[in-house]
């Protein structure tokens, strides 16, 4: 197959002109005449489409079809598909003129992906491309009036900087589902262009400090009379040019601060054919003055006044070499200089022209001249250069040199031939580090919360290349990923997936097409095998297998791939991999990771366990199936026991679309695959999906186990939402199935009825249910019985703790702890952890319980627990609010109801609200503390948690007392305190003993004549709660009912007695104190509004 011509998909901008109005002169042309005329208008067309490296694909009737982009890609396929367009348009006009007939154009482009291949028989063949965006084009041309080139609007996206466009306009093409938009295009904008950049967004330079500080160096010597040449290398995008604009902005400033003046003159080699020696060419416009819109009679004028300035006496010997760059036409003196030298004496006299005005310009002002792009100068521009270099390397002036490192290119080869015999400096521009890409990402945007997996794509697929950054920027925001909010940048919160922009594909591509065969294909190969590869693996499915190292080393030296010398090897960039891979045809692609498969297996036999994942991807991708089911099941297998949930559920979904219920044995698999994805689902959150497969697995369950093993995990996804009713129902019918089973099959059904007991506030049944469990557990040495009890003790410890039998409490969580380590079962740990947190909290042991709620967090995170995490979150922000750090608190319990919010916990509301409500009665606002208390209470009696609903009655019982309404707040603690007794809420019923006290404490202040009646009602049942034998209750309860106790004394006037017990409660406080660190910890932890008024007494009782 020829070079260049192989099958592949590429983007491609596609052209198509119309020849219109010919057909008029038929009737006066014969058609020898006709076909004569529409060839010469061909040719027109066809100067223009080569002159900038495009593709004719073909001629049909009156229509041209070109391309640009294939065979052969550049960067700046859609500038040149634009340039030839225009072109077209001025050639027809002039042809018109020159016949003076009736003569039109209508022409449109497009740019898409599409099929590239040699189309036909064995005996005739022709290169084309096919796809949706040549038949667009077609359309796009039929819309375009007679005269009009229209672009589509993401060639407008990509060129607007360069042309000058009409306003947008829209239509809907035959056989679309929605209307496209297109430009014409009027003509091409005059003087500097910036083509980089986002409009409208910028940011300081990063990561080039050093390079600038050494750059300035070398201004500060110019302006001492030094002159210097400086090549700066890096890769496209990486940065060269806004280097260098920093340097000018930073040069202008220097020579202001020095009162002087500093020319700068820059020329850029063109990618295409322009005139001779053109970055020269353009220096000289800048000395001279020269504009594009200039006339010859003004650009002939402008050359002679400046070089008669700057030559002097030899003027006239000077400008008819540089009039010839110039293609004017010489008068006859003039003309006489050149008329007898040979084409090489002119090309000498044209080069020491060139040289001497660019000298004697330097030593009028300091002066930089910078040429750019050298990697596309051509033999002729080196070879001036090279003159220059040589002949004038010691002027007053610093040449910049700019360039990328491909060493395939003529400069480069100049360069290393030149580097033993002129002094130069070398600046290599390395890509941004990740740190830097991500700080110029921020300045770039400023957006103060952008999502983490937007960044991470971002920066990873930038690369540290800051133009492949803006250029993924400028994507995102086409697409309205990331969108304006006033006058700040917002993401979206939809799914993030975008593809290569073109402008980065095109600089890709067009490097790309210029390697061998041989090393397309082997990049091909690598591009299959992923970012990063294994060389062995490599070599066993490659057919360059016997010169592979050869291809890696030259693939290393240009830049493609780097290795870390062990064999593994990786693209040094993401997107190249990227646009390598989708160019591969589909038939070729499919053969290709089918190869990489089988060479996997042979090669490893022994460790496919390591490739499950890797095995799966490329047999799904070569579409074998049969293949890709088995690995995707032993991929999710793996995935689940990692905690890699997504890609657990990507392999199972793959499992359930692509087998089918045909027969026993897929309906297993299908069964089991469905079990396991709807515990994933349940276990992060993705609720309503579970139990929409739960409901498909019940369909197709054979056995009545499975039947119970489907609805008791359905049941367990209910009370994880919260409805307790529906979860009792559904356990109820899996008792129902399991009449006539034994006690071991009722296992997790009971333990799930006792949970929901138990979060319902019901403690004695579930009391109940958990210890006739253990009572009637027969085989304790299986490990799958093992693990349920370890569930049955945990439970235990939760009730054993809400009806204040504490040590039984710990006791119990600590069996469960004992047998989740020894199973090693990482989730039941985790659980283990956060419930133990109350026992030392209790203990007034903050710090340790906050030490196992954090591991306890990190074991959820890292397996995707949403509720777990959710739950430990908020015991984490609960601890910090018993340490008075109240704005820990709240960021803790914010971040709680976010967490439920993606799970659908409405359970969790209820609690996050009461934490709030529990912070601003602690801040003494309780108006928002009672919004929050009423919230939460409203949520908990929906739910039927009758406990939690008691407990906040209680909170809202003392908002009363806060308000003064003694005799509702005391009534109200006297109808919970019931209430309490009969859910054995043993601390809840001491609460409201407290509670009681308060309120008549409080009221003794206000009711003068009652005052001694209250005081003693409110001493009788402090010294009841202070004999509770039903609770072994915490030292801060102590302290409370003591510093009560000490106050009702005070007010009775017995002094002695309210001494004692503010002395007790002095000493419990510092017993608290002894587990706070001293500092802030502990400053915060006696702000809170308790310690404070205890505090407040103190002085009181002193005085």
């Amino acid at each position: 197959m020829e070079k260049d011509r192989e099958a592949r998909l590429k983007p491609c901008v596609i052209l198509f002109a119309e020849i219109t109005q010919i057909d008029s002169w038929k009737q006066e042309l014969d058609t020898e005449e006709y076909v004569e005329l529409l060839k010469t208008v061909f040719d027109r067309l066809d100067e223009a489409v080569k002159l900038y490296e495009g593709n004719i694909d073909k001629h049909e009737g009156k229509i041209l079809m070109a391309t640009f982009g294939v065979p052969i890609a550049h960067e700046e396929d859609p500038e040149r598909a634009i340039k030839s367009g225009l072109l077209m348009l001025n050639q027809i006009s002039k042809l018109r003129q020159k016949l003076k007939k009736p003569l039109g154009l209508r022409i449109g482009i497009n740019l898409g992906r599409v099929y590239a291949a040699l189309v036909g028989s064995k005996i005739k063949s022709e290169y084309t491309v096919m796809g949706d965006a040549v038949n667009f084009t077609v359309r796009i041309m039929d819309f375009a009036k007679e005269n009009e080139l229209l672009v589509r609007d993401e060639i407008y996206q990509i060129t607007k900087p360069v042309f000058e466009f009409s306003e947008p306009m829209r239509f809907l093409p035959q056989g679309a589902q929605q209307e496209i938009v297109v430009y014409n295009v009027y003509r091409q904008k005059t003087g500097f262009v910036k083509r980089r950049g986002i409009e409208g967004l910028s940011s300081p330079l990063v990561g080039r400090k050093q390079e600038l500080i050494l750059l300035a160096n070398f201004i500060e010597e110019l302006f001492s009379g030094k002159g210097k040449i400086v090549l700066i290398l890096g890769e496209a995008g990486v940065g060269k040019s806004r280097l260098l604009e920093e340097l000018f902005t930073q040069s202008l400033s220097m020579a202001l601060e020095r009162v002087k003046n500093i020319n700068w003159c820059i020329g850029r080699c063109s990618p295409y054919r322009e005139s001779l020696y053109y970055p020269f060419v353009e220096l000289l416009k800048q000395i001279c003055e020269i504009k594009t819109e200039d006339s010859e009679m003004a650009i002939m004028a402008k050359l002679l006044t400046s070089i008669e300035k700057l030559m002097g006496e030899k003027a006239e010997d000077t400008f008819p070499y540089i009039a010839e760059l110039f293609n004017i036409k010489l008068v006859a003196k003039y003309e006489e200089k050149v008329k007898y030298l040979k084409p090489e004496e002119i090309k000498l006299q044209i080069f020491n022209a060139i040289s001497q005005i660019l000298k004697n310009y330097a030593e009028r002002n300091p002066t930089v001249y910078c040429i750019d792009d050298l990697y596309l100068a051509d033999e002729s521009t080196l070879e001036l250069l090279r003159f220059f270099l040589q002949t004038y390397s010691g002027i007053n002036a610093l040449v910049i040199l700019i360039s990328r490192p491909e060493k395939n290119k003529p400069f480069w080869q100049m360069k290393e031939q030149l580097k033993n015999e002129i002094n130069f400096e070398e600046v290599y521009l390395k890509p941004l580090t990740r740190e830097e890409t991500l700080e110029l990402s921020k300045n770039l945007l400023k957006i103060p919360r952008l999502p983490e997996d937007l960044i991470e794509k971002i920066v990873n697929d930038a690369g540290g290349n800051p133009f492949f950054l803006e250029e993924l920027i400028k994507l995102l925001i086409s697409r309205g990923i990331i969108y304006r909010r006033g006058n700040e940048w917002v993401a979206s919160a939809r799914e993030i997936k975008f593809d290569t922009p073109y402008t980065i594909e095109g600089i890709i591509q067009a490097s790309y097409d210029t390697l061998s065969p041989e090393l397309r294909d082997l990049l091909s190969e690598m591009a299959v095998l992923g970012r990063a590869f294994n060389k062995k693996i490599l070599q066993g499915f490659t057919r360059f297998w016997d010169n592979l190292d050869n291809l890696i080393t030259q693939l290393v030296e240009i830049g493609y791939i780097y290795t870390n010398k062990y064999q593994d090897y990786a693209f040094n960039h993401a997107l190249v991999r990227e646009s390598i891979y989708k160019s591969i045809p589909e038939k070729k692609l499919k053969a290709l990771h089918q190869s990489i498969a089988k060479t996997i297996e042979s090669m490893f036999p022994e460790r496919l366990a390591e490739f499950y994942d890797v095995l799966f991807e490329h047999y799904a991708k070569a579409d074998c199936k049969d293949k890709a089911i088995n690995y995707a099941l032993k991929a999710g297998e793996n995935a689940q026991k990692c905690y890699a949930n997504m890609e657990a559920i990507s392999y199972y979904l793959y499992v359930l679309k692509g087998l089918k219920p045909d027969n026993e044995e897929n309906n297993k698999i299908i069964f089991e695959t469905m079990y396991k994805l709807g515990g994933i689902y349940s276990r992060i959150g993705y609720s309503d999906d579970a139990i929409e497969l739960y409901e498909r697995a019940l369909k197709i369950a054979s056995t009545t186990l499975d039947r119970v093993k489907i609805l008791d995990v359905t049941a367990d996804v209910y009370q994880r939402i919260s409805d307790y009713e529906k979860a009792l129902k559904i356990y109820n019918e899996s008792l129902k199935l399991l009449i006539d089973f034994s006690d071991d099959e009722k296992f997790d059904t009971w333990l799930g009825i006792a949970w929901i007991y138990y979060l319902k506030g019901e403690l004695k049944e579930a009391r109940n249910v958990l210890e006739q469990i253990l009572r009637n557990v027969k085989d304790t040495s299986n490990i799958q019985i093992k693990k349920k009890i370890a569930r049955v003790y945990n439970q235990l410890g939760s009730v054993y703790s809400h009806i204040g039998e504490y040590e039984k409490s710990f006791e119990a969580y600590n069996k469960a702890l004992k047998i989740y380590e020894m199973l090693e079962d990482i989730p039941g740990i985790s659980v283990i952890y956060n419930n133990i947190c109350g026992y030392y909290t209790r203990q007034g042991d903050y710090y340790r319980a906050l030490e196992y709620l954090n591991k306890s967090l990190e074991i959820d995170i890292k397996t995707g627990n949403l509720l777990a995490r959710a739950i430990a979150t908020y015991n984490i922000g609960d601890t910090y609010f018993q340490l008075g750090d109240f704005e820990k608190a709240e960021e803790k319990f914010n971040e709680y109801l976010n967490i439920n919010s993606q799970i659908n916990n409405q359970l969790g509301n209820g609690y996050g609200n009461f934490g709030l409500g529990n912070i601003y009665f602690e801040k003494n606002d309780i108006p928002k503390a009672e919004f929050y208390y009423k919230k939460s209470y409203e949520i908990f009696n929906k739910l039927g948690s009758v406990m939690m609903a008691n407990e906040v009655m209680i909170k809202l019982a003392e908002i009363e007392i806060e308000k003064g309404d003694y005799n509702r707040a005391f009534s109200m603690f006297e109808e919970l305190e019931k209430r309490c007794e009969e859910l054995f809420d043993i601390e809840g019923k001491l609460t409201c003993i407290i509670g009681k006290a308060k309120a008549k404490l409080k009221q003794s202040f206000v009711e003068k004549k009652l005052m001694i009646t209250h005081l003693y009602t409110a001493l009788d049942l402090l010294k009841s709660a202070l004999d509770y034998k039903k609770i072994d209750y915490d030292n801060e309860t102590k302290f409370v009912i003591n510093f009560y106790l000490a106050q009702v004394y005070y007010y009775l006037t017995k002094i002695t007695e309210a001494k004692d017990h503010l002395s007790t409660a002095d000493k419990i406080l510092k017993e608290l104190l002894i587990k706070i660190p001293d500092g802030e910890p502990r400053n915060i932890y006696l702000k809170k509004k308790i310690y404070c008024e205890f505090s407040d007494f103190k002085s009181l009782l002193k005085d």
